[in-house]
């Protein structure tokens, strides 16, 4: 990221350090404020993460891939769940339902933008192509289509 790290672990697990103002680390017990800082990796609990479809949900996952942008970081499960924390969104990972995306799973994250503007780019398991966040600023790549619609 801008002024973050992600690592991926042979295991699936994640690890954060750098920055934390935005909450970029998913450190849900960080304090957020401008001088915010992890200086050694420390792993991203998720074994806590509660589904919003099933509150009771407690387990632990496995992640594939991660991405880290400015203020903004993500991850995709091996079950091909996406998750993104960071700027404006939350300070722990958040769980984006499939549904989103045709109800295909996810198999690729990248994030893009600056602290004011970011954009997220997916890749289903169908080859579908999905981008979201600030629409104002034209770095979807969806000019002129609205609603939920793959590129």
């Amino acid at each position: 990221g801008f002024d973050h790290s992600l690592a991926l672990s042979r295991a699936g697990r994640i690890y954060s350090w750098g920055r934390n103002h935005l909450g970029q680390l998913g450190h849900s017990d960080s304090n957020l404020d401008l001088y915010s800082l992890e200086d050694l990796p420390r792993i991203v609990e998720t074994n806590t993460l509660a589904d919003e479809e099933q509150q009771d949900r407690h387990v632990e996952l496995v992640f594939r891939q991660i991405a880290a942008g400015n203020g903004r970081s993500a991850a995709v499960t091996s079950e091909g769940e996406l998750f993104v924390w960071g700027n404006r969104l939350a300070h722990q990972p958040k769980r984006f339902p499939s549904s989103l995306f045709g109800g295909q799973k996810v198999l690729q994250v990248a994030i893009g933008g600056d602290s004011s503007r970011s954009a997220v780019a997916v890749v289903t398991e169908n080859g579908e192509l999905w981008t979201f966040g600030d629409s104002k600023s034209c770095i979807l790549g969806k000019k002129g289509l609205s609603g939920k619609q793959p590129l």
